[in-house]
């Protein structure tokens, strides 16, 4: 999967002999997934009253011991509780969209005769992911020792914009050749990338009469992935040999 999940924990929160161990809530996940939300506490022997949970402050669910239906929600925007899954500890979003992004908080309150309350919150983001690998765009089907190469790379709709990155025969390009360009801002609320990659042709630039250039988008530590291969020769021959997705 493309998902790697970054999980953050809140420091432990104490009132009295109740504590919040742990607050867990991913730092960070592809739209469409679902989320676990986790609430890890310790009453020291006090009686549970309650455990809200909130997103930017507005509660969306409430787990009560005493009440006939421990678990309720309530509807709020981009949150998806699945009822059947959450309980005192846990809460469940069985899907996300881009309203799902948030600020998500846990507060766990006790009974009589000590009625303590603890709580904890941390930030979830949501990862729009580009359909497609990026695409290198304006290559000559020919170059020579002294021709300017001058090509393009793009990468398609995300969020966050895709960090774009050249590739001359394997190795990363030359600094000073890569063209940086501002990100496409859609309707959507996503972004698109571009980067531009330009120099003179010399002689080490061929590898065994070719020159081959790779762009590679990657976001944040959740996705990476690599354009056509684009192969040039003095033969007046380009070809694309893979794709690469991690």
């Amino acid at each position: 999967m493309l998902h790697m999940p970054i999980v953050l924990l809140a420091a432990a929160t104490m009132v009295g002999g109740m504590r919040l161990a742990r607050l867990e809530v991913p730092g960070a996940v592809v739209i469409g997934e679902n989320v676990w939300l986790k609430c890890d506490f310790d009453l020291e022997g006090d009686e549970l009253y309650s455990v809200k949970w909130y997103k930017n402050n507005v509660e969306f669910y409430r787990y009560q011991p005493r009440d006939r239906l421990h678990g309720q929600m309530y509807e709020l925007l981009g949150v998806y509780v699945e009822l059947s899954k959450s309980n005192a500890s846990h809460v469940f979003l069985k899907r996300s969209d881009l309203n799902t992004e948030g600020t998500y908080g846990c507060e766990v309150s006790s009974e009589a005769p000590h009625f303590k309350t603890v709580k904890a919150e941390d930030e979830l983001r949501v990862y729009v992911l580009p359909k497609e690998p990026p695409i290198i765009e304006g290559a000559d089907s020919m170059y020579e020792v002294g021709d300017r190469v001058n090509v393009t790379c793009s990468s398609g709709p995300s969020k966050p914009a895709a960090t774009l990155s050249w590739f001359i025969n394997g190795e990363p390009a030359n600094a000073t050749f890569v063209r940086k360009y501002s990100s496409i801002r859609h309707y959507s609320g996503l972004q698109s990338s571009q980067v531009g990659l330009e120099f003179i042709m010399g002689e080490k630039d061929f590898d065994q009469g070719r020159l081959k250039l790779r762009c590679v988008a990657t976001i944040s530590q959740v996705y990476s992935s690599g354009s056509e291969e684009l192969i040039i020769g003095d033969r007046g021959q380009a070809s694309g040999s893979h794709h690469g997705s991690t």
